[in-house]
């Protein structure tokens, strides 16, 4: 039974590094192979390299037991891994070059010689990024949180705008493709693409995530700070696919504010139809846009935009649950503060407290969705609505507008009375 097991371990190591050399698996114990088999599986090795890679941590194995007791953690763990002396004379340049760079992603003169062949790197620009690369090396260079935006610096200098850009996209499609998978998964849990091909869809998102990523290369300080949040929220406004603009608003709350995302959000009360839907993502988008000119430029109507726009896609009784969803919190806390007050003045006698607070909210949701229906169009039969509603006013919210009417008054004579 022992020599079963045995042989099957045996089998187990030889499946495990089934990618290297034979002679290697059968000659070095298994933490020496598993070192070379995790180098291996980054950078294809030849036999020899193989060999000669087991060979120095063997060695340096022996010395690392044979020292234990008087050399340091830090010591031993250097001496038991695979690490930059070991590797440097065994792998050719470009290998080393790519081993490097998996010690060191932030390393963009690292990547820029790794990807040599596909920036079409002339032998100047390989030698000064070589030459730079060895000024870092240097105790006295830059300090490591200052060295990528020393990198982008560094790399202007040697490499073409398109050679850079580039290697930017280099920088970042990995973390790109991580963000939109993320994103992905959400858009299909959210069911929002129906009438699009999922293919084109995912490759549209993966490629607005690179595309932005690369343009602020936030890593690298690439744009000021002082501009940044603007210039990113630009980019975001004017590139972004309209379904993760959908998927932003449904499920991370984005644009609260915006009229017609407050319609996205509540698609499922207000029974929108698809065409509806895709009407008011464009229209939230050229808001949005006309948000961020508004920083710039002089003031844009953003209201009769929104009003002509959204009466035009919704039906009236959509128009009144939007309006709804855009002010109860504003009616709520209106209620509630106007509770209060009437406390203050002792006026709560014979009002049940709840019932009262609801009547409040009732009435002041209804008053503000009016007066806004008003604005959008005041002909005779929305005027008429909002006179009855406010003829239905509740006698405590009327006595508290005597009172302020009053306390307004008094001020108005005391500063008279100053002049």
């Amino acid at each position: 039974m022992k020599k079963i097991l045995f042989t099957l371990y045996l089998c187990t190591i030889q499946l495990g590094f089934a990618q290297l050399s034979t002679k290697v698996v059968d000659r070095f114990p298994a933490h020496i192979l598993h070192n070379v088999y995790e180098l291996h599986n980054t950078i294809p090795l030849t036999e020899s390299q193989q060999i000669q890679l087991a060979e120095r941590l063997l060695r340096n194995d022996s010395i690392a037991n044979a020292n234990k007791k008087i050399l340091t953690h830090e010591k031993l763990k250097h001496l038991c891994s695979l690490n930059k002396s070991t590797a440097e004379d065994v792998l050719e340049e470009n290998q080393f070059n790519i081993f490097l760079y998996h010690e060191d992603k932030s390393n963009r003169l690292l990547l820029a010689l790794v990807k040599a062949t596909q920036l079409k790197l002339n032998k100047e620009q390989y030698t000064a990024i070589r030459k730079e690369l060895t000024k870092l090396e240097n105790p006295n260079g830059k300090k490591p949180e200052k060295r990528i935006p020393y990198y982008r610096q560094k790399l202007d200098s040697i490499l073409d705008k398109k050679q850079h850009g580039m290697l930017t996209y280099y920088v970042y499609i990995e973390e790109s493709k991580t963000q939109t998978n993320l994103e992905w998964q959400e858009i299909n849990q959210l069911q929002l693409i129906k009438n699009k091909d999922p293919k084109k869809a995912y490759n549209e998102l993966l490629n607005y995530n690179t595309a932005r990523n690369v343009f602020l290369d936030e890593a690298a300080e690439k744009i000021p700070s002082r501009v940044i949040t603007e210039v990113k929220q630009k980019f975001i406004t004017d590139r972004q696919p309209l379904f993760l603009m959908h998927k932003n608003i449904v499920a991370n709350n984005e644009y609260k504010n915006n009229l017609f995302a407050i319609a996205i959000r509540n698609e499922k009360q207000l029974e929108l139809t698809a065409p509806q839907v895709d009407s008011l993502l464009v229209k939230c988008k050229a808001v949005e846009q006309m948000k961020n000119e508004q920083k710039t430029n002089a003031p844009i109507g953003l209201f009769p935009f929104v009003n002509k726009n959204i009466t035009q896609i919704l039906t009236p009784k959509q128009m009144q649950m939007v309006l709804a969803k855009k002010y109860e919190a504003q009616a709520n806390s209106y209620a509630l503060e106007s509770w209060k007050t009437i406390e203050q003045q002792n006026w709560t006698a014979g009002l049940d407290k709840n019932q009262t607070i609801k009547d409040f909210r009732i009435y002041k949701l209804k008053s503000l969705v009016a007066n806004e229906i008003v604005k959008m169009n005041n002909n005779q039969s929305n005027l008429f609505a909002r006179r009855d509603i406010e003829s239905k006013k509740p006698e405590p919210l009327k006595k508290l507008d005597e009172l302020k009417a009053a306390e307004n008054n008094t001020k108005s004579t005391k500063n008279a009375l100053k002049w």
